[in-house]
């Protein structure tokens, strides 16, 4: 039975100790030994040396030896050699100090007067160690030694002495663990945003016997980080405390040539202060990255890190796009407006389709947030000719974006579409369309623009992405007031019709539908370029091809926006015949000045009075055809001599045509006419025969005044008008100067 009993004790001694980390010491003490109870020795010295094998932190073996020497009253001395092994037992109760028990059966040798005995021993001990350093200790103890067959030995020894951990001081091993409780998934386009965002969390564990500090935790992938980052600073954990820390990293822009997935190769790094000591763990990862186009809808203003304004393709496709809007820009249309519709119209000129995914549509992904989606950057888009709802939407916004315009996302269930700041202020806002076509948030008046109808046309589009922000706004405020009351409230009917206040009362994270201004999701997701996406261009749509479907689309604009004037004129001409000739210029005028150029034309050549031949003259100016409205001008004055507008009109061609004899014969006899209208165009008098800049069309358009019935009663004062009024006026001035 105790041969079994002793077989299990091994066998389990032998399972801790293959498990729990081995600690050998060596320890040396001198000190002083005194005997009990022999009247023949009085007190000598000593000194010990052992090997301690501690197996689990509080228990283990100790391996010691010594020589004590006791003098004898008759002036000889006593050297006892002696050894032994036995348990020990430790309890460390600071980071700096421990208690010790230790017990040992051993042997010993006596030498006295050249006799010699050889006998067992049994020995105590109980010390005190302060831990200077992680391998070394200062102790000082009290120990008690039974000698068999020599009673009279038995001692008390006092002493102290030093304690080297072998393992700190050969190995110098770090005693921390770091543990992956979460990893996240590393998408290249959010690189810059892992620097404050975690992609895994781990928890730090002190293995120590004492409490380690300055705790810095650092993380290196190879290949995307220039230098470790340290992502968490512990001030301090005691031994077996833990912390549970985020991870992040500060990547670098090689991650944007990453075009498949890969497990790249990663070192967690803990560094910290052991007793003053400085230690350091590392841990290898296997880190998943994906592809630079892949991303999650977890948060829908993640896709803004696609939109960049620094897109080569995106720039060269929108600067030449606007340019081409700057020469054909209309003065009654905000700017901003007329940017976004001529791209759009450009985007179809183009050959730019959209096109469902079926195996990552926007809605398929937003239903279950954790799907890897694949997302086009601009250039890819422009270069492939097509994309689904949010692809189209990254392109639009960057293309807006190049032009300094603010782009915003709108998403509602199951779709994604754009908003752009309008340029319109309060009053602009009012006068245009209904209510519901424009969305007032954050003091902007907002566009929203379905960018996936491109071949209907920019109105439709506009139209069409009012309609999807209201019906959203309107399905949550039914289910809103439903929920409540169980009913409908007639309120909700009205939801698509509210003021700007509702709209600011129905903030983005409680709408059905939100809208994410870029600039916002900007701050939280950077945008991003692709390295080599400069070298991924096609041809740029031909100006000639453009230019006829952003005016038709223009026409189509300001025909909406004039709707009511049109017809209110249309019904007064139908049913007024003695007064059409007079009406039918009023509305070519109304036309003119909105751009509307063929329907102008036609309301002029209906109308046989002066002013609509005058002002058939002005058309032929604008469209560029410069001979031809010279010889109308001058047809006009060879009846109507002294006409203003006429010589106004001859001065500005005989100029596009760098007629500079007759500039300056017009513009001296319109100086003397009218003084004030000839101060609106300093430049007719101030030429010089290497010619000014030519107008463009936008200039020629703002610039002309239209004949009317009331402007020969009040030219004097009109002219101060049409300085304000005019809003191409000064910008012509100062280009042809």
């Amino acid at each position: 039975m105790k041969r079994h009993i002793a077989a299990v004790l091994i066998f389990s001694f032998l399972a801790v100790s293959g498990f729990a980390e081995q600690v050998w010491s060596f320890r040396v003490s001198p000190g002083a030994v005194v005997p009990l109870r022999s009247k023949n020795t009085g007190p000598g010295f000593g000194a010990n040396a052992g090997i301690d094998w501690a197996i689990l932190s509080f228990t283990g073996l100790s391996l010691s030896g010594g020589l004590s020497v006791l003098p004898v009253i008759q002036g000889s001395y006593i050297n006892l050699f002696e050894g032994g092994l036995g348990p020990l037992f430790q309890r460390r109760f600071t980071d700096r100090f421990s208690l010790r028990i230790q017990a040992d059966l051993g042997f010993y040798q006596l030498n006295w007067n050249g006799e010699q005995s050889f006998r067992g021993k049994i020995g105590t001990g109980l010390s005190a160690a302060f831990h200077v350093l992680p391998y070394l200790s200062l102790f000082t103890g009290v120990s008690y030694t039974w000698y068999s067959d020599e009673p009279s030995l038995n001692t008390v020894g006092l002493g102290g002495g030093i304690s080297l951990n072998l393992n700190e001081l050969l190995g110098h091993r770090a005693r921390v663990r770091g543990e992956m409780l979460e990893q996240r998934r590393v998408f290249p386009v959010s690189y810059a945003w892992y620097e404050n965002n975690p992609i895994a969390y781990i928890k730090v564990t002190n293995d120590e016997p004492n409490t380690i500090t300055a705790i810095n935790c650092s993380f290196f992938l190879e290949r995307f980080m220039n230098r470790p980052t340290i992502f968490a600073g512990i001030p301090a954990l005691k031994p077996g405390e833990s912390a549970e820390v985020p991870v992040t990293a500060l990547f670098n822009e090689s991650m944007m040539n990453l075009t498949e997935n890969i497990n790249a190769n990663a070192q967690l790094s803990i560094d910290y202060r052991s007793l003053g000591a400085r230690k350091q763990a590392s841990f290898p990862l296997r880190m998943p990255v994906f592809h630079r186009n892949a991303m999650t809808w977890d948060d829908d203003r993640r896709a803004s890190s696609f939109v960049s304004a620094q897109d080569p393709a995106a720039r060269l496709f929108a600067r030449h796009i606007a340019s081409i809007v700057d020469e054909r820009m209309r003065p009654d249309i905000p700017r901003n407006m007329q940017y976004a519709l001529g791209l759009f119209e450009a985007l179809n000129v183009y050959g730019m389709n959209y096109i469902i995914d079926p195996s990552s549509s926007y809605v398929e992904m937003k239903e279950n947030a954790s799907s890897l989606d694949s997302l086009n950057y601009p250039y890819q888009t422009l270069y492939y000719r097509g994309g689904d709802c949010d692809d189209l939407s990254i392109l639009f916004c960057s293309l807006l974006e190049v032009l300094g315009i603010d782009t915003a996302f709108i998403t509602i269930p199951g779709h994604i579409f754009i908003a752009f700041d309008s340029g319109m202020n309060d009053e602009e806002a009012a006068s245009f369309f209904s209510p519901g076509d424009l969305i007032y948030y954050m003091d902007t008046y907002w566009t929203p623009l379905e960018v996936t109808v491109l071949g209907e046309g920019f109105y439709y589009a506009w139209k069409t992405g009012g309609q999807e922000w209201r019906n959203s706004k309107l399905q949550k405020q039914y289910r809103n007031e439903t929920n409540r009351s169980g009913e409908s409230d007639t309120r909700a009917q009205e939801a698509g019709s509210r003021s700007r206040a509702a709209d600011e009362d129905l903030r983005p994270a409680e709408r059905f539908s939100a809208l994410y201004p870029m600039t916002g999701s900007w701050e939280v997701y950077p945008p991003v370029s692709v390295p080599d996406s400069a070298l991924k261009t096609r041809g740029l749509p031909d100006s000639a091809d453009i230019i006829p479907a952003i005016e038709a689309s223009l026409d189509v604009y300001s025909s909406i926006a004039l709707a009511r004037k049109i017809r209110d004129l249309e019904n007064q001409i139908a049913s007024n015949a003695a007064s059409s000739s007079s009406l039918l210029n009023r509305l070519g005028n109304l036309y003119g000045s909105a751009g509307i150029l063929n329907k102008a034309e036609e309301s002029f050549t209906r109308s046989d009075s002066s002013r609509a031949r005058l002002n058939l003259a002005n058309l032929n100016f604008i469209r560029g055809n410069f001979p031809e409205a010279l010889n109308r001008y001058r047809e006009l004055l060879h009846a109507d001599a002294g006409n203003a507008l006429a010589l106004l009109g001859l001065a500005r061609s005989a100029y596009e045509l760098r007629d500079y004899p007759s500039v300056d014969a017009a513009y001296r006899e319109l100086a003397g006419i009218n003084a004030g209208l000839a101060s609106l165009y300093p430049y007719l008098g101030a030429f010089e025969e290497t010619g000014g800049k030519p107008a463009s069309y936008a200039d020629r358009l703002s610039t002309t005044i239209w004949a009317r019935e009331d402007w020969e009663a009040g030219i004097e004062s009109d002219t101060a008008v049409l300085a304000k009024t005019l809003p191409g006026l000064t910008k012509q001035i100062s280009i042809e100067n």
